[in-house]
């Protein structure tokens, strides 16, 4: 990962990606609160990783919605996490970690992580919840490889959070997993989603 240097992110090419980002600063910090004070694993230098396997029928269901579109099959799993997370905890907004996508070419790596957000109300339909989280994945990764650790110095919280989702599909890996308490794999397979 390349090293910060903040005179950068004044050039005018960064221009929209901090305009974009600097909406969410206010966001951010409350949004992390109820899983941080949730977290799964009281040790942080453990974290607990779950691997899910969907039947046959699950798959169908899926592919119907996404077709073979990997950005698709993300989109509705990151969905269906999300409505646990609002379940369990009846938090309406949250922000789950990913890795960046995996591009061609990508000369200059800033960052491993895109923060996704993630709002969600008891009363929206599915299909209104699944638009909102399909929004908000292009929305955040069109802007993705900016350092949020950049408004740090302008003495702004930047986005945090123990929990992270990856689709071996179309993630980049990241190189510490340890600051995770959960960390969901989404593996795809011969027969189906993993």
């Amino acid at each position: 990962m390349k090293r910060i240097d903040k005179t950068i992110f004044t050039d005018s090419k960064y221009e929209k990606h901090i305009g974009y980002w600097e909406q969410f600063k206010t966001v951010c910090p409350d949004s992390y609160l109820f899983l941080q004070k949730k977290s799964i694993v009281a040790d942080k230098s453990a974290f607990k990783l779950q691997n899910f396997k969907i039947s046959n029928p699950g798959v169908a269901s899926i592919k119907k919605l996404a077709g073979e579109s990997h950005t698709g099959i993300f989109t509705i799993l990151l969905s269906a996490i999300g409505i646990l997370i609002h379940k369990y905890t009846g938090e309406e907004s949250m922000i789950i970690d990913t890795p960046l996508f995996e591009l061609k070419n990508q000369e200059e790596v800033f960052t491993e992580r895109v923060p996704l957000l993630l709002n969600i109300k008891s009363e929206d339909i599915l299909k209104t919840y699944l638009q909102v989280c399909q929004n908000s994945i292009r929305g955040h990764y069109q802007f993705q490889n900016f350092p949020l650790e950049y408004f740090n110095a302008t003495g702004n919280t930047s986005c945090t959070t123990n929990v992270l989702i990856q689709f071996s599909e179309i993630h980049k890996a990241i190189s510490d997993l340890s600051v995770y308490d959960l960390i969901i794999n989404i593996e795809r397979i011969m027969t189906g989603l993993n």
